[in-house]
This record gives structure tokens, sequence and C-alpha cells, in this order.
């Protein structure tokens, strides 16, 4: 793990508690649900910023943050937020830096989630 990945804070242990509490035997369902979806979402911004629609790449890096922000994916989440906000206020005419970091906050975050809710015990 780089050092940048030891300085930060990937998962919000809290909200996957209280998400674990709430729905109970549907948590590892969600959590599957948006690990799965979430290389789609991806891919999608990529060929969005290839074709410079950043009203499209606004749309999905919003949902991108949402969901991440739904199961505790506090690390995507942050991530999405400053290029949202960024696209929002016009400050951000180059979306490709943006969608590099949200393309290794994923994997970093997704990486976790395997590891933490996904592992088979040997």
């Amino acid at each position: 793990m780089s050092e940048t990945q030891e300085n930060i804070d990937i998962l919000d242990a809290e909200s996957i508690s209280s998400l674990h509490e709430l729905l109970q035997d549907d948590f590892l369902d969600i959590l599957s649900s948006f690990i799965n979806l979430m290389p789609e979402l991806i891919e999608d911004l990529k060929t969005l910023s290839e074709s410079k629609d950043l009203n499209s790449i606004a749309k999905i890096t919003h949902s991108i943050k949402g969901a991440s922000g739904n199961v505790g994916a506090i690390y995507l989440s942050n991530t999405c937020e400053s290029l949202e906000f960024g696209l929002r206020n016009n400050s951000i005419e180059e979306p490709s830096p943006y969608i590099d970091k949200i393309e290794e906050a994923a994997s970093i975050t997704l990486n976790e989630l395997r590891d933490k809710f996904f592992q088979v015990s040997s």
C-alpha cells in the first residue's frame, strides 16, 4: 500500500456498521451490487471524457458520489465531489485528470470492500 493510501480513510466504519445493522441480510447484496456496478460507471466516465460531455460527466460523477456515500465508501465519494463541484461551477474544462483519480479511488475502494467483506476463509 502506498503512503497516500495509508494516510486516507477509504471506508467509514461507522456508516458501514449502521448500514449493516439496518439492512442485515441484504447488506452484502447491496455491497455486491455496488462493487459490480462501479466498473461500468467508471468506463462510462472515461468514454464521456473523450467526448467532453461535461454535463453527463457531472451526472455520473454525482451518481458515483451518492452511491459511494450510501455504502460508506468515503474516499471515493470525496474524490467524486471534487470533480462534480468543479463541473457544476464551470471551473473544470478538462475532467480527465479528475476521472483518473476517481478510477484510482474506485479501484482502491473496491479492493478494500472485497477484502473486508467477500474474502473466503481457507
